[in-house]
């Protein structure tokens, strides 16, 4: 049977700079995200000559671009986290989630840890 627990101790922590660096990755992962699909639109309509798209996107108030932002957010950081069990930046800097016994979060522990 293998088990998927690791033993915590200070050396395998992240430190706050690696976890500054996460966020910084992970940002820029976001945000190229929201630019692709403002791309995306654009350039369907390019083919499509149907503007739809790409003018409601361009057209979002203030409100709707931060419940854009923060649906993208969560897909990107609960779906990431919850079934690969890293992010981007975790990927790049070697890190991973890891609950304080060492086991695996299920998916309700990467909801409330990120969200609650």
């Amino acid at each position: 049977m293998l088990d998927n627990t690791i033993q915590i101790t200070e050396d395998v922590l992240a430190s706050k700079n690696m976890s500054f660096v996460n966020y910084i990755i992970d940002l820029v992962a976001q945000y190229t995200i929201i630019y692709s699909l403002a791309y995306l639109f654009f350039y369907i309509g390019e083919f499509t000559g149907y503007y739809g798209l790409a003018d409601f996107w361009n057209g979002l108030s203030n409100i709707e671009d931060y419940i854009v932002s923060y649906t993208i957010m969560f897909i990107y950081f609960f779906l990431m986290e919850a079934f690969t069990f890293r992010t981007l930046g975790k990927y790049v800097t070697k890190t991973k989630v890891v609950l304080d016994d060492g086991t695996r979060p299920n998916l309700s522990r990467c909801f409330k840890k990120k969200f609650l």
